[in-house]
């Protein structure tokens, strides 16, 4: 916050003289740079009101210019020009009456602040005389730049009223010769265009009958050919129908027979997998009888040992057909080859547990035996067992021969598989390309003989487009001057076009 210093005068009167510190002096440097700052406005809004000037003016020569030129000149124009004219003369004297406001403004405002200044700078210099010597010279420098600025200030004061006034002067002038020229020009050009207006007038109303008789004559004969053009329209229309619906037709069967196809396949495909799932179902109920048959013989020959371990004389052993067993193990072997890659591994499987089961149970039916005392019965019971192993060996051997068919099979019957995928998938893929081939002509025939019909409506389009131009192009003088005698008639025309 600035502080200030007070000063009792000499005579030790009451009265308390301020003294300006600082902040004084700040506050005058802050109000001497307002000035310049109004006096750079208003040398700015003088130099826009010169440039707007500037171009009126020249609109204004341009407009004279355009009048003298010799073109044709529209009475609607000249009248707007004109009233343009005088709204810009009213903005400019308006303008010019608001600067001169402005300035008496800037002039009272002006005076005001240099009275203000002039009791600043008055009040400044009483004090600084009670100032000390250091700063005396501050304050004097500042009432020398003061002094300076107010020189400048009168003197640009002096300048600009000067230039405004010559400015307005001038424009003063030219705008009066430019109007006094710009009357001179329009009472020519009107007069010339009255008597041109009347020249054409007697000229169209002569071209009337003519281009009544014209209209009439075009009209009939476009009538003639648009009933031919939809006639022909007509036909083609009906021609193009009648070839779709057989088009539709013959879609509609081959889409039958594609589906007659499609389903006498699936139902062979399914026959052959229903015949193969039965001669699975065979080939593993023989082999279950198989397997069958021997556990109920190794059984047979439980009972045989434990009936002579408990010292029964009379006891039966049962015998087996090895010979038959291995034939009816070699015959299912052989017929492996009508079932699918599921069906061996499961019919292998079956063999390879029967075949297991089969030996453990010849090995306990061997250790119990070596116990038992020898006698008759014994050794027939152990060449029971021989033959069991040797009927268990050979279902080894058959079950071996039997993995690697199926090692050489398998990979032929994907091979094969993959085979007649492929050429299943290549037949349909040839079918469905044949039958894309066709609906793309098909479609490819409706499209031209849809775009045939699309270019007739376009020639047709054409036709009735070109007939109100062909009918404007005999009188292209009627549009030169606007609205005249005939223009009911015109106005008529196009209405109905």
């Amino acid at each position: 916050m600035a502080t200030k210093r007070y000063l009792l005068p000499e005579d030790n009167a009451k009265e308390v003289i301020p003294v300006l510190v600082a902040s004084d002096r700040e506050e005058l440097r802050l109000q001497i740079s307002r000035n310049r700052e109004g006096i750079l406005t208003l040398n700015n809004e003088i130099s826009k009101l010169r440039i707007a000037t500037d171009a009126q003016i020249r609109d204004l020569i341009a407009s004279v210019q355009e009048g003298r030129s010799g073109a044709k000149v529209d009475v609607a124009k000249m009248a707007n020009s004109t009233q343009q004219m005088d709204s810009r003369m009213k903005d400019l004297t308006s303008q010019i009456h608001l600067l001169g406001q402005t300035l008496k403004e800037e002039r009272e405002d002006r005076t005001k602040r240099e009275s203000f200044l002039l009791d600043k700078i008055a009040r400044l210099q009483d004090s600084l005389r009670e100032h000390n010597g250091s700063q005396t010279e501050a304050v004097m420098e500042l009432l020398r730049k003061s002094n300076a600025d107010k020189a400048k200030l009168s003197e640009e004061n002096k300048r600009l009223h000067g230039k405004m006034r010559d400015t307005v002067y001038t424009i003063s002038q030219d705008m009066a010769n430019g109007q006094k020229e710009l009357k001179n020009e329009i009472s020519k050009r009107l007069s010339a265009l009255e008597s041109s207006f009347k020249s054409q007038t007697a000229k169209c109303d002569k071209m009337d009958s003519k281009v009544t008789h014209d209209i009439a004559g075009k009209l009939r004969a476009q009538e003639d050919r648009l009933d031919a053009l939809s006639k022909k329209l007509l036909e083609d229309q009906a021609i193009q129908k009648s070839r779709l619906q057989k088009i539709g037709v013959a879609l509609e069967a081959l889409e039958k027979k594609l589906e007659s196809d499609r389903n006498k396949f699936g139902t062979t495909l399914d026959e052959e997998v229903q015949r193969r799932k039965l001669h699975e179902k065979v080939l593993l109920s023989r082999i279950g009888e198989v397997e069958g048959q021997l556990l109920s013989y190794v059984e047979n020959l439980k009972n045989s040992m434990r009936q002579i371990k408990n010292g029964n004389e009379n006891v039966e052993i049962p015998s087996l057909d090895t010979d038959s067993f291995r034939r009816e193990l070699e015959t299912i072997a052989a017929d492996k080859s009508k079932m699918n890659a599921n069906g061996l591994l499961l019919l292998e499987q079956r063999m390879a547990s029967a075949q297991k089961e089969v030996s453990e149970e010849r090995k306990k039916l061997s250790q119990e035996l070596g116990k038992l005392a020898p006698s008759d019965q014994v050794n027939e019971l152990r060449h029971r067992l021989e033959n069991l192993s040797n009927l268990s060996e050979s279902m080894k051997k058959i079950q071996d021969k039997m993995m690697v068919k199926i090692d050489k099979q398998l990979p032929k019957e994907l091979s094969n598989i993959s085979d007649k995928t492929d050429n299943i998938t290549q037949h349909l893929l040839t079918r469905l390309k044949k039958e894309e081939e066709e609906r793309f002509f098909a479609i490819k025939e409706l499209q031209e003989a849809f775009q045939k019909l699309q270019n007739q409506n376009k020639l047709v389009e054409g036709d009735l487009t070109s007939f109100p131009k062909e009918i404007w192009a005999l009188f292209p003088s009627k549009f030169v001057i606007g609205p005249i005698s005939n223009s009911k008639f015109i106005k008529e025309q196009r209405e109905h076009w």
